[in-house]
């Protein structure tokens, strides 16, 4: 999950802005083991509690 930007030759690039909103996301006593593995990046700017 990437907040306004785009992956691009293996890396992150873009410009953060507030066009994306991502609400209601919490994880807790995150453990265990994963098929699929996903990266939630943000800049720290563009989210709140």
């Amino acid at each position: 999950m990437h907040l306004d930007y785009n992956r691009t030759k293996g890396g992150y690039s873009g410009i953060p802005d507030s066009m994306a909103k991502i609400t209601n996301i919490k994880i807790h006593g995150l453990s265990g083991s994963a098929k699929n593995l996903y990266d939630i990046v943000a800049n720290p700017d563009a989210v709140a509690d």
